[in-house]
């Protein structure tokens, strides 16, 4: 293995937390600031290519993206609208804390069987 310099390898930790923070927020502006055009493009096809089947004409929108800002926008809102939702759906709720009565069992060590 190459050694790293570590101011290099600073940027890069800081660049990789950057990218998963900016999907886990759905702050696609910082996402695309850490990607090449090319990268960024491919994840927002990835990551919206179910709504052709959902919407047909989504499908123009995913085309011309790469050279209309329009197209680029209802793709972009479209992906960020499914991050926000995969976080939201990830959240636990708390709904109701029972409490639990713990016993001696609770704290002795199982005897081991031959």
């Amino acid at each position: 293995m190459y050694p790293i310099d570590t101011a290099l390898e600073k940027k890069l930790t800081e660049s990789l937390h950057l990218y998963y923070d900016s999907l886990g927020s759905a702050d696609l502006k910082s996402l695309r600031s850490v990607m090449e055009d090319e990268s960024y493009f491919t994840l927002l096809e990835m990551m919206s290519f179910k709504h052709v089947f959902h919407e047909p004409s989504f499908k123009s929108s995913l085309e011309a993206m790469q050279r209309d800002a329009l197209a680029l926008k209802k793709v972009e809102d479209v992906v960020s609208l499914d991050l926000k939702k995969r976080v939201q759906d990830s959240e636990i709720k708390i709904l109701r804390l029972e409490p639990r009565v713990l016993t001696e069992s609770h704290f002795t060590t199982p005897k081991m069987t031959n």
